[in-house]
């Protein structure tokens, strides 16, 4: 093979068997790559170099955008190793740690949302059908030493409770979702009063008697907690859960009268209000239509605070009218309250994960309000409906 040589501007030829004098062979290259060099490459002079002499030129595409492995983060779906620095909810769907210079409005970023989980205010409002169940065993005779008697009781009386019919209890709610995995806080309120009334035959010595029930019941409750959902669990447990805990300020008066011919009216009633904690869990079990999942909750409170009994007596004694009140002195009480919920969501396309409805059966007891000779506890049951909106 021969070799292609440049000097001074002349181009010759070396092949083998070739040989010159001193004076005319060229310098030999140092190494292969110089003599490559030489070999394509002429030296310097005026002269143009022919184009079969020189390479072409490599043509190369160069992303200046792309991402420089080990510093802008993990490629393609890598997750990135957790160095267990960062809690895990701060980590968005798509694995990327969250930051304060994200260039999406507060609620906008779908990086900073889990799927049907979204950040920024949301509402429920609820109404449910409920059947109550009351037990009572307030007597009179817990009237004693401290308490405040006004008149004359013309005997000690247990009255019973009558039942009730069904009645409406609504419930409205009210919160707001942080971003960054913060969580979430909200207010809610419920309301119920339900009434019944039946008739005692021989109440009294002129005969039957009419009886009626009430019962009030006010609830608010002011919580903070986490919407996360769970991944790689069983298919019967929950894929999406919401937990949460505060403080729970309730009240419930029940109050029982008979109205008779010969007692004109005794009256008993229970009042209590107090205050605790509460703790609350919530869970959605998704099926194979994405607009249909269901629900399951269960809520435990325990409140404490002041209650009292109050008692009341008309009645006809020998030709003459005899009354009296009373009322025990206050007492504190606590209070262990349990709710449980089921039921179904069907959350519909066109309210792009912010509309869902709800309905299912709900649950609850209330125990020993007041003194254990002379108390009262309560279920409430029945069915719900129920609405969640965000914006």
């Amino acid at each position: 093979m021969d070799a292609i040589y440049a000097e001074g501007g002349s181009q010759f030829s070396l092949g083998v068997g070739d040989e010159f004098s001193e004076d005319e062979a060229p310098e030999p290259p140092r190494s292969r790559r110089s003599a490559v060099r030489q070999a394509v490459i002429p030296a310097s002079t005026d002269e143009d170099v022919p184009d079969e002499i020189l390479p072409e030129p490599k043509s190369s595409s160069v992303d200046l955008f792309a991402p420089v492995p080990g510093l802008d983060g993990p490629a393609g779906n890598e997750e990135p190793s957790d160095t267990g620095g960062t809690p895990a909810r701060w980590l968005d769907q798509n694995y990327q740690f969250l930051t304060e210079g994200d260039p999406y409005p507060p609620g906008e970023d779908p990086f900073r949302e889990w799927p049907g989980i979204a950040v920024g205010w949301f509402a429920r409002t609820e109404l449910s059908a409920i059947q109550t169940r009351v037990h009572s065993t307030t007597n009179s005779a817990n009237l004693g030493p401290g308490s405040a008697i006004t008149g004359t009781f013309a005997n000690t009386f247990q009255l019973p409770v009558a039942d009730f019919g069904w009645a409406a209890m609504p419930k409205i709610l009210v919160g707001y979702r942080f971003e960054n995995g913060l969580g979430e806080i909200s207010a809610s309120y419920r309301f119920l009063q339900s009434e019944g009334s039946a008739t005692v035959p021989a109440f009294d010595a002129a005969g039957a008697g009419q009886i009626g029930s009430r019962l009030t019941v006010n609830v608010i409750d002011l919580d903070y907690g986490f919407t996360d959902p769970v991944e790689g669990l069983p298919w019967f447990l929950p894929s999406l859960v919401r937990r949460t805990m505060g403080v729970r300020v309730a009240g419930a008066v029940f109050d029982n009268s008979v109205s008779g011919s010969q007692i004109l009216s005794e009256r008993t009633g229970n009042v209590f209000v107090g205050a605790g904690p509460r703790v609350n869990f919530e869970g959605t079990w998704t099926t194979s239509r994405p607009d249909f999942s269901f629900l399951g909750g269960v809520d435990a409170s325990g409140v404490i605070g002041p209650s009292y009994q109050r008692f009341g007596e008309q009645a006809i004694v020998a030709g003459s009218l005899v009354s009296g009140t009373g009322r025990t002195h206050s007492a504190t009480t606590g209070i262990p309250i349990l709710r449980v919920q089921a039921g179904l969501n069907y959350s519909p396309a066109w309210g792009n994960d912010s509309v869902q409805f709800s309905a299912g059966y709900q649950w609850e007891r209330w125990w020993f309000i007041n003194e254990s000779a002379s108390l009262t506890d309560f279920t409430l049951q029945g069915p719900f409906i129920r609405g969640q909106f965000r914006w």
